[in-house]
């Protein structure tokens, strides 16, 4: 990652929005904080998901209740899913939480496509 094409990417923006580039730069961080909110709201869907499917497959095999085999492969599948989606999450939630400059600089790379 070249900074020098990402500033200039970033003056570039700046004067088309109109903009000191040092509030365009406040903004982009700004959004970091917005996506650890989203992630945070992935993490407690999936948790949810994850809860339910544990719950319904130990009242199926506690014999509490019964569970046609074919929500019981459904519920296994949804947890063969979220948990590693949860775990993704989390990465991505720890990366913006601990370094958002950081993640701003690879979100603008992403966009102008630098290598």
């Amino acid at each position: 990652m070249n900074t020098n094409e990402i500033i200039s990417a970033l003056e570039v923006l700046a004067q088309k929005l109109n903009v000191p580039l040092n509030h365009l730069w406040q903004i982009a961080i700004r959004q970091q904080y917005i996506d650890i909110v989203e992630d945070l709201l992935g993490i407690i869907l999936c948790g949810v998901g994850i809860y339910f499917a544990i719950k319904y497959l130990l009242k199926e095999f506690k014999g509490e209740c019964y569970i046609d085999d074919f929500v019981v492969i459904l519920l296994s599948i949804l947890l063969v899913i979220l948990v590693p989606i949860i775990i993704i999450i989390s990465v991505d939630m720890i990366n913006h939480i601990s370094n958002p400059e950081w993640q701003v600089l690879i979100d603008i790379s992403n966009m102008i496509n630098i290598r």
